[in-house]
């Protein structure tokens, strides 16, 4: 790690002991690390994996099991990565083709509907033909249509169906297969399942359980051995705001049916092998290939809606849900118009050198978990760096705080401020 400045690093580490030092009311826990292309420049960590129940005495919190750089995570959202990845690696294989429809692949999708609205019950979703398919891009991209339970109507539609949230305990394939979409393929963007939807499709193309072809094809060529589905025993503990924080053992148990949308567990710094190979063009620096050059470079490339209407309006949608995607663009009073897109795998920020001061570069591609798990890549000035904390909801205060005192310094720190 020569090619970072000592006074970063020590900075950014007093930072990880300064928001550590009461775990009940500001951040139980940190791992951050950051790469360039070619090496590892910082890694740091402060906090607990585990914490006895508010108030600890000071015996107590000495004897809690410290937090360690290989501590395994609940990665939630960042999962998504992963899941795009694997498509990503089937339609250089010719296996799949980006306009394909997803029908082709999920049979059941042959029968997809629209909720186009709701009988004067407000419980009975209305359902409608759609005027074209989803598509493998669409799910790629979140624009198929699909959304979370946080959407109102999705909720309402699974009571009526009677059928388990996707990537929860009892999750079938059904939970996913089952689902409507509730806005017209192509036309909209909103966050949702749509990368679980195309994970089915990674599954039915290449014959192999989601797990299986993650470790084979993805994880076996970076040397991960710690990113699974597989429950892990050695899991920290999930907190919860408000605080002081409760904690629990966080997910214990995994869905019949694994998705690319959520439910990974593993470590910081296997994650950041990832993003480091996708850094370096696909590969990591005298390891192995994941993805061809130039499927890398459509990773940074905006894929919204070719219609100039529908684009308008899906750019306005992911302008405003990523204002708090981070703690620098609501300083500027949120993300900028013309300042965010998005490419094959997250968020493409910085757009025509809006919204960042403090190094970041335009058409950086970044995302995060639900749990506080922060990615980012940024090609211009060749960084890749995590920030995980492993607490819920998201925009934990504390952890967008250091968060936001932490990236200016790895900027500094690589000498690309």
């Amino acid at each position: 790690m020569a090619s970072f400045d000592a006074s970063a690093a020590a900075k950014i580490d007093e930072i990880l002991k300064k928001y550590t030092q009461d775990p009940y009311n500001q951040v139980p826990r940190v791992v951050v690390a950051a790469a360039s292309s070619k090496e590892l420049l910082y890694s740091g960590s402060s906090g607990y994996e585990h914490l006895p129940p508010h108030p600890a005495t000071p015996e107590q919190l000495a004897e809690a099991p410290k937090i360690k750089e290989s501590s395994i995570f609940e990665l939630f959202s960042c999962t998504k990565l992963i899941g795009v990845i694997a498509a990503l690696q089937l339609i250089e294989q010719g296996k799949i083709g980006v306009h394909d429809p997803a029908s082709k692949f999920i049979p059941e999708l042959k029968d997809l509907k629209l909720v186009e609205s709701f009988e004067e019950d407000g419980k009975t979703p209305i359902f409608t033909e759609l005027e074209s398919p989803v598509t493998v891009e669409h799910l790629i991209t979140h624009t198929a249509g699909y959304t979370y339970t946080f959407h109102e109507p999705h909720q309402k539609t699974l009571d009526f169906l009677g059928i388990p949230p996707p990537n929860k305990e009892g999750a079938t394939r059904e939970s996913l297969t089952k689902l409507p979409v509730f806005f017209p393929p192509g036309k909209r963007w909103h966050y949702g399942l749509n990368n679980d939807l195309l994970t089915l499709v990674v599954e039915g193309v290449s014959g192999l359980t989601l797990e299986d072809y993650f470790q084979q094809n993805i994880f076996k060529p970076l040397g991960i051995t710690d990113i699974s589905y597989v429950p892990n025993p050695n899991k920290i503990s999930m907190s919860y705001s408000p605080a002081p924080y409760k904690f629990d053992a966080g997910a214990t148990t995994a869905p019949v049916q694994n998705s690319g949308g959520s439910g990974l567990q593993g470590s910081a710094p296997s994650y950041l092998k990832i993003i480091q190979a996708i850094l370096n063009g696909g590969a990591l620096e005298g390891g192995g290939r994941i993805l061809k050059k130039e499927t890398v470079d459509s990773m940074f490339q905006g894929h919204l809606s070719p219609n100039e209407e529908d684009r308008k309006v899906q750019l306005e949608e992911l302008t405003k849900f990523a204002t708090e995607s981070d703690p620098f663009a609501p300083k500027v009073g949120g993300q900028l118009p013309g300042s965010v897109d998005w490419g094959y795998g997250g968020l493409l920020t910085g757009l025509g050198g809006k919204s960042y001061t403090h190094g970041r570069a335009p058409n950086t591609l970044c995302w995060s978990g639900f749990a506080n798990t922060f990615w980012a890549i940024d090609r211009e000035k060749d960084l890749a760096f995590v920030l995980f904390y492993n607490t819920i909801p998201y925009h934990n205060e504390p952890a967008f705080e250091s968060w936001a005192e932490i990236e200016p310094l790895i900027y500094s720190g690589a000498g690309k401020a």
